[in-house]
């Protein structure tokens, strides 16, 4: 039986430090893009939060032609 295919695999994750910097905003901001489904979901292990790079480097692309 083959083993499905990793979605993580060869993807870099970002922790909500990393993050913060990254994007340049407070917890609270990144908590109100959360809520409002304003930002990129996380992905959870176990019980703490990371973020896709290649995800957040596409939103921030998107905000930068949005504006």
């Amino acid at each position: 039986m083959a083993t499905p295919p990793n979605p993580l695999a060869g993807e870099r994750l970002i922790s909500r430090r990393e993050l913060r910097h990254f994007v340049n905003v407070g917890d609270m901001t990144l908590w109100r893009w959360l809520q409002g489904g304003k930002f990129v979901r996380p992905v959870y292990i176990g019980s703490r939060r990371y973020w896709r790079q290649s995800e957040i480097e596409k939103w921030l692309e998107q905000q930068s032609a949005a504006s």
